[in-house]
C-alpha cells in the first residue's frame, strides 16, 4: 500500500509506494520503491523510481536507465546523494549511491501486468537489473487514481553531481555527503526514520561483507527540480 504525505503546508504530498530489495552476499545491494509528487492544484504529477544501491569498492557512479526489453529506451536519471557508510581500514569501505529514475503514468500503465525490468549502468562499467513488481505498479496506480486525472509535470532539468570518479581510491576518512532534508520540513530526512518514515524506509539489518549495517539513504530524498 502506498502512503501518502503533505510537503510543508503547499498543494503538493508525495505519494510512496512500498518497497522491494536484493541483498545477495557479497554483491551489490539494492533497495527501490516508486515515487511520485503531486501537485494538487494544477493537477500534475512527477514520478520517479527512487533505488538506493550498496556496494564495496570504487565509487561506480549509475548514471544510465533503460527498459530491460528494449536497452535503447533510454529514461532519465538523477542523482540524488552518495555517501561512505563503513571503512573496514587499509581504503576498503561500502559505498552507497541513491539515484531518481524518471518514469510516467503510460509506462506504469504499460507494465501494471507484468512488472517493469529496469537497467541501471554505471560509469566503472557495472550494471544491475531492477524488477518493479506488478504490486507495486498497482500500489502507485491506486494512490494516484485518488487524485483524479493528472498530467506529467516538466521533467526536472538533471545535471550531474560533483562527485569522485569511479576509479578514485576511497579514504577512509572520506566524510559523509549531507543529508537531504525532508520534504516535511525540518531535521534531516535521516534523522526521520524512527517517526515519519520508518513504515516505508525501515529495512532491518543490512549485512553488506563483514555484517556491517551501512545507512539507508531516505525514502523520500530531495523533490526533483
Amino acid at each position: 500500500m502506498a502512503r501518502i504525505e503533505p510537503i510543508g503546508s503547499g498543494p503538493e504530498v508525495v505519494v510512496v509506494g512500498p518497497a522491494d530489495d536484493v541483498n545477495p552476499y557479497g554483491g551489490t545491494y539494492r533497495k527501490w520503491l516508486l515515487r511520485s509528487f503531486v501537485n494538487k492544484r494544477s493537477h500534475t504529477v512527477s514520478t520517479q523510481l527512487y533505488v538506493d544501491i550498496g556496494y564495496v569498492g570504487g565509487w561506480r557512479r549509475y548514471n544510465v536507465a533503460s527498459d530491460a526489453s528494449n536497452l535503447a529506451a533510454h529514461l532519465s536519471v538523477e542523482p540524488i546523494g552518495s555517501h561512505v557508510d563503513t571503512c573496514f581500514g587499509k581504503g576498503v569501505c561500502s559505498l552507497d549511491e541513491t539515484i531518481g529514475i524518471q518514469l510516467d503514468d503510460a509506462q506504469l500503465q504499460a507494465h501494471a501486468q507484468l512488472g517493469y525490468a529496469i537497467s541501471i549502468s554505471a560509469k566503472s562499467g557495472e550494471s544491475l537489473t531492477i524488477a518493479v513488481e506488478p504490486d507495486q505498479i498497482d500500489a502507485q496506480l491506486s494512490a494516484l487514481a485518488k487524485f483524479g486525472r493528472l498530467s506529467p509535470a516538466a521533467p526536472p532539468a538533471v545535471s550531474p553531481a560533483a562527485s569522485p570518479t569511479a576509479s578514485s581510491a576511497v579514504s577512509p576518512t572520506a566524510s559523509a555527503a549531507a543529508s537531504p532534508r525532508s520534504p516535511l520540513g525540518g531535521e534531516p530526512a535521516a534523522q526521520l526514520f524512527s517517526t515519519t518514515t520508518s513504515l516505508i524506509c525501515s529495512t532491518g539489518d543490512r549485512s553488506v561483507y563483514l555484517g556491517m549495517s551501512p545507512r539507508i539513504s531516505p525514502a523520500w530524498g530531495p523533490k526533483p527540480a
